[in-house]
């Protein structure tokens, strides 16, 4: 409960989506990179639902929105799709090194850029 709250208000005053602090998180409190990463998607769903319904809300009238929306939807169930088909290939520990390098690589472009 104390990590949900910690890392949300940490997501919703820093714009940080909240996978990128849930997953390192979890895999340093000893939970397995790859239910690491499914916890960090699932928790996502709860992030992302009420964004959408806000963007959504701000973007009423935009004629390009309602031909993007639906490729990035199907775009994104492939991705989802052969993530979830190829994620027990991917070995733990270089998941853990491709996850620590890209969350590093993401905050030095934030921050200096």
């Amino acid at each position: 409960m104390i990590l949900g709250i910690v890392t949300g208000a940490i997501c919703a005053a820093s714009g940080a989506g909240g996978p990128i602090l849930v997953m390192p998180i979890l895999t340093l409190l000893g939970i397995p990179a790859h239910m690491a990463v499914g916890i960090s998607l699932f928790d996502s769903i709860f992030i992302a639902l009420p964004a959408v319904i806000g963007y959504l809300h701000a973007a009423a009238g935009t004629e390009g929105m309602y031909v993007l929306l639906p490729v990035l939807l199907i775009a994104h169930g492939i991705g989802v799709f052969a993530g979830s088909k190829n994620a027990t290939r991917i070995n733990q520990k270089m998941l853990k090194r491709i996850v620590a390098v890209a969350s590093i690589a993401i905050a030095c472009v934030k921050l200096f850029l």
